[in-house]
């Protein structure tokens, strides 16, 4: 907190009287998506990307958290810890953000991280069609 006196002079010298303020300065509001990390690979397609967030910097409270693939917003959580379960994520690159609101009507969006679901690998036996006695020689596709 920081006090400020405040006097006013007009063209011909005549001063005012001593003005007081107090003014407190707090750290602008803003949000962070922590997880998942930037540019992370998650093999899982279809499948679960587990995100989590915070917010601070004034003398509010948090009041919600929303979590955006690019503008389409994919889940809000209004308590802490600020996790939502993103479900049935299809193979993609996606660009995620979150928005926090604070009790004072503060609104902050973090960065945008950048992230990628994979589908996982998949493997098909293709030969022999049917097994008959003797050496059996295996084929198989992984893609």
């Amino acid at each position: 907190m920081y006090s400020m006196a405040v006097r006013a002079f007009d063209a011909l010298g005549n001063a005012s009287a001593w003005s007081s303020s107090y003014i407190v300065i707090t750290k602008p509001f803003a949000a962070f998506l922590t997880a998942p990390a930037n540019n992370a690979v998650i093999v899982a397609a279809p499948g679960t990307v587990n995100l989590t967030a915070t917010a601070g910097g004034t003398d509010g409270t948090i009041t919600k958290i929303e979590f955006y693939q690019g503008s389409t917003l994919i889940g809000t959580v209004t308590s802490s810890p600020y996790q939502y379960s993103w479900t049935s994520v299809p193979a993609g690159t996606y660009s995620l953000t979150a928005k926090a609101y604070s009790s004072l009507s503060e609104t902050a969006v973090s960065s945008a991280i950048s992230i990628r679901v994979d589908a996982p690998p998949t493997v098909s036996l293709t030969a022999p069609a049917n097994a008959t006695p003797g050496t059996i020689q295996l084929t198989a596709t992984v893609s």
